[in-house]
């Protein structure tokens, strides 16, 4: 038998808080069920927003933009002053503007105008394919910043959030040399996983003290 789903019923009313209520306004219902889930849609939708909206306009969205701008700008004879003004900016040790300005051009004749080019990835896998390199190195050198530039802080995060799962209240007098070599292990789980557990066991065996209590491990061992 399928079951029905009943429709959405209002909630219970219920009177204001005390602590906000100054007892100069009548509380305020939804007048149907309807009315009620469409303030929370619309609410719920606002929140998501917002949210969007903060994160892609931190710094290190704005500077990936910029770089991504540059060099679409650079291939469609666009003015590109305010991107190398913010280039110079943020990455003058690492890419000679001068040299860029001059390099765009060149850019723009070996691509053929951006013909059928719309983002990075188009312009990396044309760059890759060129063969004269030493024409446009700070095109590349561009191009390897874009790659290096993080999108996002998830892998910092989660390497921050691990720090909890080790450091126990059984561990709590943990050595940092031990924490850090915990937490590569707990990090890179696939390369562990990959670790032959025999040979690191037969390693630990290094005097004839612990030869004599463990013996010489083998695969017989792991069964």
């Amino acid at each position: 038998m399928h079951s029905l789903v009943k429709s959405p019923v209002l909630p219970r009313k219920r009177k204001p808080n005390p602590r906000y209520d100054y007892g100069k306004t009548a509380a305020e219902f939804p007048a149907s069920a309807k009315n009620d889930y469409r303030r929370k849609y619309y609410e719920a939708l606002d929140l998501l927003i917002s949210s969007i909206k903060t994160r892609f306009s931190q710094p290190s969205f704005q500077a990936y933009q910029n770089l991504e701008t540059l060099l679409l700008n650079g291939l469609q004879d666009v003015e590109v002053k305010e991107q190398l003004q913010l280039l110079q900016c943020h990455f003058e040790g690492d890419i000679d503007c001068l040299e860029l300005s001059a390099q765009l051009p060149i850019f723009r004749i070996l691509l053929n105008n951006g013909d059928g080019i719309v983002n990075f990835h188009d312009i990396l896998n044309s760059v890759k394919a060129l063969k004269p390199e030493q024409l446009i190195s700070s095109i590349i050198s561009v191009c390897k910043l874009i790659l290096v530039n993080p999108a996002t802080t998830a892998t910092a995060e989660r390497t921050f959030s691990l720090a909890r799962r080790l450091l126990t209240w059984l561990r709590s007098k943990m050595g940092q040399k031990r924490f850090n070599n915990l937490a590569l292990l707990h990090f890179h789980k696939e390369r562990t996983d990959a670790i032959d557990i025999i040979s690191v066991a037969n390693d630990f065996i290094i005097n004839a003290t612990r030869a004599s209590n463990f013996g010489k491990f083998t695969a017989a061992d792991m069964k």
